[in-house]
């Protein structure tokens, strides 16, 4: 049985949910154990019935069958990993991080395919290819009526990896030169998502904008929210922490920050958002409702529990959230284009 998974922020999300769903029906099954016990007014309040012996056999075979997948994922005698890649920076790097989170998680990994190596003697046989391909698709683009609305920049294949930025700033003028001035008008502050498939250069056109609002005298942060990040590799910068970091530049000072978030500090800010508060705003919601006199027996659920596991994906949402709080502060209120790298 052959899995062929999505891009590599996408994978780390599936390989981590068999223990998300794990973990949180086993509380829900506690729940649901609780609530049996419960008076009937706390029970009414969750919709349920007198029994909760069907509704938790039913939770019970359904943990049993994720603890299933969560040990094929880990079988190292069945079941094997392997990352597919390309021959650039890039790509190898960000396999090298993915092979990180697979030994980290105890996935086997034994195997990785480098696609799309040219090899000697294939040089004009596969321009004329790819010229061919390249032709065909562009035609798609331009007669989409789905597509037809849209302004086309392209961008030339460059024959270096886009790093660094003087690199990021000769690519930005040539992608964004005929719209970038459509692009910088309106509001004083702006954002920018970039999205699309994996492997297309969402990141050196995240980065290549942001050098590009920079250049013009704009504070520009841009931001990475995909958990399989190459912002740093693009910059050739460390631009982990979770934090704005400044971006050091030959040439000149730009009013530049780049980000990426740590998807594990992630989860941390989100357990640390839904903390208990020693149960004073249940103990409010339940007096305006008129239901004080079960409010120990709502504490002794431990509802908290329920939002101790964060769902994969929450790095990204919380990535947002961290932007609008940096947004706030003083120290980071200058900030007039804000770009994520998606």
């Amino acid at each position: 049985i052959i899995f062929d998974t999505a891009p590599t922020g996408h994978t780390l999300r599936l390989l981590a949910l068999p223990e998300f769903v794990e973990a949180s029906l086993g509380k829900i099954i506690k729940l649901r154990k609780k609530l049996a016990s419960a008076t009937a007014p706390v029970r009414s309040l969750f919709g349920t019935g007198d029994s909760q012996d069907d509704a938790v056999a039913k939770l019970e075979v359904l943990q049993q069958r994720i603890g299933t997948v969560k040990k094929l994922f880990r079988n190292k005698e069945s079941t094997e990993f392997i990352i597919a890649t390309i021959p650039t920076f890039l790509g190898v790097n960000e396999s090298g991080r993915l092979l990180h989170a697979l030994r980290k998680d105890d996935i086997p990994c034994k195997r990785i395919v480098v696609n799309q190596v040219i090899g000697p003697g294939m040089g004009e046989a596969y321009l004329r290819l790819k010229l061919k391909d390249q032709a065909a698709a562009i035609k798609m683009i331009t007669s989409d009526p789905a597509l037809v609305d849209l302004r086309k920049p392209q961008a030339p294949l460059i024959d270096l990896e886009v790093r660094g930025v003087p690199a990021l700033g000769y690519f930005g003028d040539v992608v964004w030169r005929d719209i970038f001035e459509d692009m910088n008008t309106g509001p004083d502050k702006k954002y920018f998502l970039l999205g699309g498939k994996g492997g297309v250069g969402k990141t050196s056109c995240s980065a290549a904008l942001a050098v590009k609002f920079a250049s013009e005298g704009l504070p520009t942060l841009v931001v990475s929210t995909d958990p399989a990040h190459s912002l740093s590799d693009s910059f050739d910068q460390d631009l982990s922490g979770g934090a704005p970091v400044r971006l050091v530049s030959p040439m000149g000072d730009l009013p530049l920050w780049g980000m990426e978030i740590d998807p594990e500090q992630a989860k941390v800010e989100m357990r640390a958002v839904m903390a208990d508060d020693g149960g004073k705003k249940l103990n409010q919601v339940l007096d305006s409702i008129g239901l004080s006199a079960v409010s120990d027996q709502l504490k002794e659920l431990q509802l908290g529990e329920l939002l101790d596991t964060p769902p994969p994906g929450v790095d990204e949402a919380v990535a947002i959230s961290k932007v609008v709080q940096f947004l706030k502060a003083p120290e980071y209120a200058h900030f007039k284009r804000i770009i994520f790298d998606t």
